[in-house]
């Protein structure tokens, strides 16, 4: 059984081979994570690298394991209240 990344592999490989033969170059396909909720404790103290992507607001990954990792850094530095960020297919 394919794992997940696997799986996406083939569905974009697939993807590309059913737009070629179409001759549809100009179509885009990327896809990949973003936080779809994000609200920071005031007073979290966070690193300079991880403030200044929140405060830049580039919240998207292409790789979900890059958006379970920030949010994995988010809940260990206790920035997250309410409902934890969670990262979404874009």
């Amino acid at each position: 059984m394919p794992t997940t990344e696997e799986g996406q592999k083939h569905l974009y490989g697939g993807l590309i081979t059913v737009l070629q033969a179409y001759g549809w170059s100009d179509v885009p396909i990327a896809c990949g994570f973003g936080l779809d909720y994000l609200d920071t404790e005031d007073d979290a103290q966070l690193p300079d690298e991880l403030q200044e992507r929140i405060d830049s607001g580039e919240l998207f990954f292409w790789d979900a394991g890059d958006a379970l990792d920030f949010q994995g850094q988010l809940e260990a530095y206790g920035a997250i209240s309410g409902r934890p960020a969670s990262p979404a297919v874009v």
